[in-house]
């Protein structure tokens, strides 16, 4: 029997490899030499290439004390709390970011862009009452008044003292006709010292619009101390002054209006009416080509200029003014009317009574399109019905002089 060089596993003298690590015998077997008294033969070392590896010595385990585990425990707490800080500052760097973002958009009057941007703003930060309040904004410049008070309600839940939020619900309050609601909430900004001059705009319009015009004009007066190039604080108190009766103050504050802001259709249309009132026709016939020119799509103007030009005796150019107003919106009762009243001035009775009728479905209180009607029946020679509607023209309005002398005249006293 021999053994294997590498190994030292016994083989048999037939075998050309070792059965135990596979390694190619390398000499014939020999017998064991004979114990002499010569040195030992020194037998080459088994080739460590050929070798198989042997695992390292595993290291020495290190005694667990409560000691190590409170600081390793210690440590990974760290870690953690710093991985959860940097995701938070992480979070409210982006809400920032996207907010910053909106305001821009909501800035440029991008309303569109200003809320996807302020969505998302919100998703980082549901909480941020800044982005809830310009996002309302943004809805209320939209039209979209209902959304606008949901999400500055949730602005005033999170941050009572968000003065914008205050200021665009009571704004789409206001558009929705609560008076009383908008007037709170421009109320309660005013409170929260918000010396913004577009509060007390908006609550000098909501008195306006609950026909107290004293109260409207002083806020529209404290706004323009506030802001003396606010062009809406002027085209509003000079509305004012023209629905009471102040023709030349209103025609003033609507100049620096128009000085202020020369696109501003709607000044433009409140001082051509007012300029009418004072039977000053060709300037008020100007000032509606202007408003129309800038707000083609608004029938106010048409109707306005339609009237001068009835009162100037043009009653074609008067209907077809009435006429695009009446296209524009079809509710539109005070165009209706005085339609009619252009048909009657021109002899088509019928006509009149038709667009007065009209005028009547719309606002059965309209005590002007009773009496036109009144007058076309009785150019028609039915003088009861023109009787009735007359009657019910002065009760509608007592103080209506032109209907209550229409009515002396059919009667003969």
């Amino acid at each position: 029997m021999a053994f294997c060089v590498q190994c030292g596993n016994q083989i048999s003298d037939s075998a050309k490899f070792c059965p135990k690590c596979g390694a190619a015998r390398t000499a014939p077997a020999a017998s064991p030499a004979p114990v002499t008294d010569e040195a030992p033969v020194e037998r080459p070392a088994p080739d460590a290439a050929a070798a198989p590896p042997q695992p390292p010595p595993a290291p020495a385990k290190k005694k667990r004390t409560l000691r190590n585990v409170l600081i390793a425990a210690a440590a990974a707490g760290v870690v953690v709390a710093a991985v959860l800080i940097i995701g938070k500052m992480n979070t409210k760097a982006k809400a920032d970011s996207w907010f910053k973002r909106g305001y821009e958009h909501y800035d440029k009057k991008e309303y569109d862009q200003a809320i996807s941007a302020l969505n998302v703003a919100l998703r980082f930060n549901p909480n941020l009452a800044g982005a809830l309040a310009y996002r309302g904004g943004s809805y209320r410049y939209k039209g979209n008044n209902d959304q606008a008070i949901a999400d500055c309600t949730e602005a005033l839940r999170i941050s009572p003292i968000a003065n914008f939020a205050l200021f665009h619900r009571g704004y789409a309050y206001f558009n929705k006709g609560d008076f009383d609601r908008a007037i709170a909430d421009f109320n309660e900004g005013i409170s929260l010292s918000f010396n913004y001059a577009p509060v007390y705009v908006g609550r000098g319009e909501a008195y306006s619009g609950k026909g107290q015009y004293d109260a409207a004009i002083n806020d529209f007066t404290e706004a323009i101390r506030l802001n003396p190039n606010d062009a809406s604080a002027y085209a509003n108190r000079g509305d004012a002054y023209r629905i009471k009766g102040q023709y030349n103050d209103a025609i003033t504050d609507l100049d620096a209006a128009i000085r202020l802001d020369q696109n501003d259709g709607w000044a433009y249309t409140h001082r051509g009416e007012a300029y009418r009132m004072k039977d000053q026709l060709d300037a008020a016939i100007k000032d509606f080509d202007a408003a129309i020119r800038l707000v083609p799509h608004f029938p106010i103007p048409y109707a306005r200029r339609g009237d001068a030009y009835s009162m100037k005796g043009q009653y074609d150019a008067a209907i077809r003014d009435f006429d695009a107003a009446i296209r524009l919106d079809q509710n539109y009762a005070w165009a209706y009317a005085h339609r009619g009243e252009s048909y009657r001035m021109k002899g088509q009775y019928d006509d009149a009574i038709k667009d007065c009728t009209d005028a009547i479905r719309l606002d059965p209180n309209y005590a002007y399109a009773y009496a036109s009607r009144g007058v076309a029946y009785n150019q028609k020679g039915q003088k009861n019905q023109a009787v009735a509607d007359l009657e019910k023209a002065i009760s509608l309005d007592p103080n209506y002089t032109w209907a209550k002398n229409r009515l002396r005249e059919i009667r003969g006293y």
